[in-house]
């Protein structure tokens, strides 16, 4: 996984140089959408791989009984990233 991130990175960063009818072009790249099933998903996007009808939140570890204002008082650092 970790190749496969690196590779986005620099596509986006140095871009790549091709040959196009004799004509050397730089092309930039990023990664907008992404399928697969729903750990591959919260691991390619850097959340908790795994959840459970017991947890609030896929991005934390946040029980379900928590109070709102709890959820929003753990969650706040995780969604500002």
């Amino acid at each position: 996984m970790m190749t496969f991130f690196s590779g986005i990175k620099k596509l986006c960063t140095d871009g790549i140089r091709a040959i196009v009818n004799g004509n050397e072009k730089h092309y930039f790249g990023a990664l907008f959408f992404t399928i697969g099933d729903y750990p591959a998903q919260q691991a390619i996007h850097g959340r908790k791989e795994s959840v459970a009808a017991n947890r609030f939140c896929p991005a934390c570890d946040i029980p379900v009984d928590c109070a709102l204002n709890d959820y929003n008082d753990a969650c706040q650092i995780i969604e500002t990233m």
